[in-house]
């Protein structure tokens, strides 16, 4: 059954996905940082801000869509950087994904979702599951 798409000021459905037991990003979610851990399935988006590809979780198979997102400060060059995995089934829930959440505000309708954000003037990434205690279905 198709979800209707969100609409921009219309209110976020909440929307359950995977809970990924079986990854060590369920208890561990910093080490998404690390880039050899990602395989890329496929492209889905590449503007230079805004970017979504479908990845593989090398350690374990588990998919997720994955966007990043940049909003620039062209006086400062400090710029916030925005990234979020939801764990996927496949292509099918991906494409979905795509259709229904446009932009990245979008996105915030799916748990759970893991977000690592370095906002402007931060001193660190902030890396953290929302949604992971709310019921979704089990990988």
């Amino acid at each position: 059954m198709r979800r209707a798409p969100v609409t921009a000021g219309a209110p976020h459905p909440r929307r359950p996905m995977l809970r990924p037991l079986q990854c060590d990003l369920w208890d561990d979610p910093a080490a998404a940082t690390r880039k050899e851990r990602w395989e890329v399935m496929r492209e889905l988006r590449h503007d230079r801000d805004h970017s979504r590809s479908l990845l593989r979780c090398r350690l374990c198979g588990q998919l997720y869509l994955h966007e990043r997102y940049e909003e620039k400060d062209w006086d400062s060059g400090d710029d916030s950087v925005y990234e979020t995995l939801i764990p996927v089934r496949g292509d099918e829930d991906a494409d979905e994904i795509m259709a229904d959440a446009p932009g990245p505000m979008h996105l915030l309708a799916y748990f759970p979702r893991l977000m690592l954000d370095w906002p402007r003037g931060a001193r660190e990434q902030r890396i953290r599951w929302v949604g992971r205690d709310t019921p979704g279905r089990v990988a």
